[in-house]
């Protein structure tokens, strides 16, 4: 082509219609792979599945009354057969976060995978060492303090450990909670998927995961039934545009470190590439939970810590501190999700990217790579879509 437009957006548009003639469409993707097709589900995994369901409710309610029961009672009893220890804790309410510290530390410790959240290859099996040695450190806090005098709290060797159990257990088990609370609210498209017996599969050809369509809850991996519940994430991907028209950057562009066998140009996003660019910019941004959480976590903690005990000396100790870093982090994590999600914003309004071609004589004609002008995130990688845009909603 020797013809250049004005506005590559325009061409961009022309170059979503295939060869056929007919517009190109985009793509679901589960765990980095592509959707292939779909299936109906068997009796025998409706039967089991169902199953589940109902016992994953009941295991649920059982597992929060006993543990929130037996923190209360646990703590109630130390409060009482040992005051001054519960008084360097904090009285009843910082014995119940110590204890549901344990609780979170030791169901991460314990666990069998990951988590409800699969990944691509599927639950993971933390190292055992590290495991170990959580444990061990735990064990060793507790006996130390059974052992220790009281005011030896007050000192930062017993403080400090004990200031991360509360940190990272209640964390742990917030998670949990959330990821749990996330599988039982899928419950009725659980039942409606069972209803609808259809099974989306997505496969490369070598990978294969099996997910229910409403749910998203994995049911097979690679031909082998899924033992437990994980939820996987899908994403609609825009069609890849190898073929569309590219024109030159705009003046002004800095070209550093190009050789003479890469060439830059741009094209035009398509309508559906602006779609899904949008979409991941209400992804960050809605992911505002975890800092309104822990800046609430700390104001109350902080709060009812001055309540009990009025001494601005408990605003700058090493619990408080903790629970000041606590929060910062998760506050800087959804900042630089936000200015993320800005430089998503600038792109999509652009309404283009760099290509980055190969003009050597046994280049393909397709582009190697296509970037964002404005976040530098990779867009395409050799006609496929970059590795980061296929874990979306």
């Amino acid at each position: 082509m020797t013809q250049n437009p004005a506005d590559p957006t325009r061409a961009s548009h022309d170059s979503a219609i295939g060869d056929d003639g007919e517009p190109r469409r985009s793509q679901r993707w589960a765990e980095a792979l592509p959707f292939s097709t779909r299936r109906e589900l068997r009796v025998g995994e409706r039967v089991v599945w169902r199953r589940r369901g109902w016992q994953l409710a009941a295991r649920s309610a059982a597992a929060a009354v006993a543990t929130l029961g037996g923190v209360g009672l646990v703590a109630s009893w130390l409060d009482r057969e040992a005051p001054a220890l519960a008084h360097a804790f904090g009285g009843v309410l910082g014995l119940s976060l110590s204890l549901l510290g344990l609780v979170g530390l030791a169901g991460v410790c314990v666990a069998r995978h990951s988590g409800p959240f699969a990944t691509s290859a599927g639950p993971t099996r933390p190292r055992i060492w590290p495991r170990v040695g959580a444990l061990v450190a735990v064990a060793l806090t507790v006996f130390a303090t059974a052992w220790a005098p009281a005011d030896a709290l007050s000192s930062l060797w017993l403080r400090t450990p004990w200031v991360a159990i509360v940190l990272l257990g209640t964390g742990s088990a917030a998670l949990a909670v959330w990821q749990r609370l996330g599988l039982l609210a899928r419950g009725h498209r659980l039942f409606a998927d069972l209803r609808a017996a259809t099974v989306d599969v997505y496969s490369d050809g070598v990978a294969r995961v099996d997910v229910l369509p409403r749910s998203r809850i994995v049911i097979a991996r690679n031909g082998s039934a899924a033992g437990h519940f994980a939820l996987t994430r899908t994403a609609e991907i825009a069609a890849p545009q190898p073929h569309a028209f590219r024109t030159s950057l705009p003046r002004g562009i800095v070209r550093a470190g190009v050789d003479a066998n890469t060439r830059l140009q741009r094209r035009g996003l398509t309508v559906d590439e602006r779609r899904e660019i949008d979409g991941h910019i209400h992804r960050l941004r809605r992911a505002a939970w975890p800092s309104v959480a822990s800046l609430f976590a700390v104001a109350l903690v902080l709060g009812l810590r001055m309540l009990d005990n009025p001494d601005w000396h408990n605003l700058v100790d090493v619990v408080a501190i903790g629970w000041y870093a606590l929060g910062a982090v998760a506050v800087v994590g959804y900042a630089r999700r936000f200015a993320a999600a800005r430089k998503l914003e600038l792109d999509r309004d652009l309404r283009w990217v760099v290509t980055v071609d190969d003009v050597s004589p046994r280049a393909s004609g397709v582009a190697r790579l296509e970037v964002l002008p404005v976040s530098h995130l990779a867009w395409t990688q050799d006609a496929a879509p970059a590795l980061w845009r296929l874990y979306g909603a």
